[in-house]
């Protein structure tokens, strides 16, 4: 289960509605049944929480030849400050390890997360870092927020989006949700 950070909240805006995306996989021969459950509360809007909003560094051009070792580089440059409260890497099965790093305009970098061996349960498991939010992992205007991919695919078709993914997500406290995809802030 994922809670929010005391004091944060999700705000959903009248007249939207939630999306579950769920994946189930029978490796079997017998029928089988699926089922999804969302645990939610709902409370009354409150000037007290902060609202925290989605952000991801992704690129979809993904392209990882058979029998073959391939890294990926996801790179943003931050258009508006972000105080983030949470982090987490994304791939999927052929996942071998991931990092997401800032680096600042001088060039220096700071590690984000690094998940050095990946494993294929945290595609639907997030492994979160995180931040209090009254201490957030303050990103600023200018930085780039860098995402290194490296996978191993063992099959022998290529594999692309979005059989397999190179992400680096992360929930701001801010209002408004924000994609950057290949470099391009959305």
């Amino acid at each position: 289960a994922i809670a929010l950070p005391e004091g944060t909240v999700f705000r959903l805006a009248k007249g939207r509605s939630l999306l579950i995306n769920t994946h189930y996989l029978n490796a079997t021969s017998e029928r089988a049944k699926g089922e999804s459950v969302v645990d939610m509360k709902l409370t009354p809007a409150d000037p007290d929480n902060q609202v925290a909003a989605f952000f991801t560094n992704i690129d979809t051009a993904i392209d990882l030849p058979p029998h073959a070792e391939t890294k990926m580089d996801v790179s943003c440059t931050l258009e508006h400050d972000l105080r983030m409260v949470w982090w987490t890497n994304h791939m999927h099965a052929s996942g071998v390890k991931v990092f997401s790093e800032r680096i600042f305009p001088d060039g220096s970098a700071e590690e984000i997360r690094r998940d050095d061996t990946w494993e294929y349960e945290w595609s639907f498991n997030p492994q979160f870092t995180a931040w209090p939010v009254k201490a957030p992992l303050s990103l600023k205007a200018g930085e780039t927020i860098h995402t290194q991919c490296s996978w191993q695919n063992t099959g022998s078709e290529t594999v692309k989006f979005p059989t397999e993914m190179c992400a680096g997500i992360g929930f701001f406290l801010g209002e408004a949700d924000v994609i950057c995809h290949a470099g391009g802030w959305i």
